[in-house]
């Protein structure tokens, strides 16, 4: 080998050390910064629907994969029996409601009738009053002409016959006057009956009351069977993508089971899981560079929200399974990007330290 060769070959094997050694450095204080972790994967807050009530499915509305917003019928299920008892319970709602305004209007014809007649006997006893102080006046008078003539026909001034007819006046006055007071007195009576005539308006307050309760009884029935009605349709409660359909048109459900798996796209993060000799290092709000496997030459970036309490075996209730490599959970949220991301993805994470 000639000397020139030999000095390119030791030129390239010099620049080669140098290139290990700078690499090895690059890589030493990239570890010496940064807390990596291959094992993560890209995660989201899933939600699953399912049927309020027993029924059959009539439609699916929408495919795995569609797009939804929320408020969007997912799914739509046979309603007639449920319509058909909001029907009901709205007519007998509608007949109460109509006995009510019966009922009401025959205790205020009642009260307008007592009213009426009260002052009806009101007015006749008024005019009676003054009537009664007349012949109480004629009574007095009656009365001291008798006394006069009884002194006059002694002194034989006046006829007996004068005197006869002033006392046959003073009996007809009198008995006026009393028959009066006692057409009178019937009067009060009649009115104080009248304006004491509470039982028979007991009565129609009672009526009322129990067609409120029924009333009132039929508005929560008409609630829960519109809620029963509004449940035959399965709405989505957020903006989202449709992961999976459990069931198809015609099958029958009950209350609980799952129909749907949804999420939204827009709130996804990623979780890591760091060994726990690892974990001291970890605090939120470091920077976090991250490499998602389907991109493989972009870098997304986010920051540490959270770090778990516990092992990720622990909270799986795997006991002593993961004693051999415990790893507590990193919540790390992804900095806003406009490249679609899929839950489930695998990630590279490298967390800044120092």
């Amino acid at each position: 080998m000639s000397l020139l060769s030999r000095r390119r070959l030791k030129l390239i094997v010099l620049t080669a050390a140098v290139g290990l050694i700078a690499l090895a450095f690059v890589e030493g204080l990239h570890w010496w910064r940064h807390v990596t972790v291959t094992s993560s994967w890209i995660d989201a807050d899933f939600t699953e629907m399912g049927s309020g009530v027993n029924g059959r499915i009539e439609r699916i509305e929408v495919r795995k994969g569609d797009a939804v917003r929320t408020g969007d019928i997912l799914a739509t299920m046979d309603s007639e029996i449920a319509a058909l008892d909001v029907v009901a319970i709205e007519a007998d709602l509608a007949k109460a409601r109509a006995e009510k305004i019966k009922v009401e209007a025959e205790l205020g014809a009642f009260q307008r009738d007592v009213r009426d007649r009260t002052q009806t006997l009101q007015a006749v006893l008024d005019l009676q009053a003054r009537e009664l102080e007349t012949l109480r006046r004629r009574l007095s008078l009656a009365n001291a002409t008798v006394e006069r003539n009884a002194k006059l026909v002694s002194r034989q001034t006046i006829s007996r016959q004068t005197d006869e007819n002033a006392r046959d006046r003073l009996l007809d006055v009198t008995s006026d006057l009393r028959a009066l007071e006692t057409q009178m007195a019937e009067k009060r009576r009649k009115i104080a009956e009248l304006q004491g005539s509470t039982a028979e308006e007991a009565i129609f307050q009672s009526r009322i009351v129990v067609i409120e309760r029924e009333i009132d009884k039929l508005s929560v029935g008409l609630r829960q069977a519109k809620r029963s009605l509004a449940k035959m349709h399965i709405y989505a409660p957020i903006d989202g993508v449709v992961n999976e359909v459990y069931v198809n048109a015609g099958a029958y459900v009950e209350d609980g089971d799952r129909v749907m798996l949804l999420h939204d796209p827009k709130k996804l993060w990623i979780e890591a899981p760091v060994d726990d000799s690892e974990i001291r290092h970890i605090r939120v709000g470091q920077p976090v560079e991250i490499d998602i496997e389907p991109y493989p030459y972009d870098t997304f970036v986010g920051t540490v929200a959270a770090v778990g309490q516990v092992t990720i075996g622990a909270i799986k209730g795997e006991g002593q399974s993961d004693r051999a490599s415990p790893r507590i959970p990193v919540h790390i949220d992804l900095a806003p990007t406009d490249r679609p991301l899929w839950p489930g993805a695998r990630a590279t994470v490298s967390i800044r330290i120092r």
